[in-house]
């Protein structure tokens, strides 16, 4: 699935290794034990590891934005120099969604049934991410960073 064999890459690695970590730490709230969603309601917090599972992948969503947000600006500096139509406005729209997804997640009460059905629209949102844009548009840049594909080996993925 090499789109440039360098930075672009790169980050695609490690933004998959972030959607990865978000579905893992989804997956083991949703295999969290029945008492979290009868636990007391007064104290405002979720009961036990569900704690743990929010906020970690409140963490994650966070890290991911940022590198998102990085990542698309470099990649379409990249489109500009290998003279790839850029997808900006395809970009934006992928940005705008995970903004309104972390602002649901955020706003939502964990210990209530729907908190589910929120993680794991975010879970399909997340593999559309990788299906429709990784692998069916940036693809398409291949033939133009096998012609020049100097330009891509100048930048570094983020760390």
């Amino acid at each position: 699935m090499s789109v440039d064999g360098g930075v672009i890459d790169e980050d695609h690695k490690i933004l998959i290794s972030y959607i990865n970590d978000f579905l893992s730490m989804s997956d083991l709230y949703n295999n969290c034990s029945e008492d979290f969603r009868s636990c007391d309601k007064s104290s405002h917090l979720p009961c036990g590891q569900e704690l743990s599972c929010y906020k970690k992948n409140s963490k994650i969503l966070a890290s991911l934005k940022f590198y998102t947000t990085s990542h698309f600006k470099r990649e379409e500096e990249l489109q500009k120099e290998i003279g790839f139509p850029v997808q900006a406005g395809t970009h934006e729209s992928l940005i705008e969604e995970l903004n309104n997804m972390i602002k649901i997640l955020e706003t939502s009460d964990a210990s209530s049934e729907d908190f589910l059905d929120i993680l794991n629209g975010m879970g399909n949102f997340f593999n559309g991410w990788l299906i429709d844009h990784i692998i069916k548009e940036d693809l398409k840049m291949r033939p133009y960073f096998n012609i020049k594909h100097a330009k891509s080996t100048r930048y570094l993925a983020l760390d």
